[in-house]
């Protein structure tokens, strides 16, 4: 992901999102000193640069969601 790997990175390297991705509630699992917590952010915001971009640490899993209609 470069030196500063961000979540609009990781997205972007992974080709963007289905359009059934669940932009407002992207999710990362970040274990730090053994312990593991679930951060939720909102991708939209973050593309419109109403909300800051989200840097990515190695070890951190990234699970989006899927919309249901």
């Amino acid at each position: 992901l470069g030196d500063r790997p961000s979540l609009l990175k990781a997205v972007s390297i992974a080709e963007g999102l289905t359009p059934y991705a669940k932009k407002k509630s992207i999710q990362i699992i970040r274990t730090v000193n053994g312990a593991q917590s679930k951060l939720t952010f909102d991708l939209k915001s973050i593309e419109e640069r109403k909300a800051e971009d989200v840097p990515i640490l190695a070890g951190d899993v990234i699970i989006v969601d899927r919309r249901l209609f």
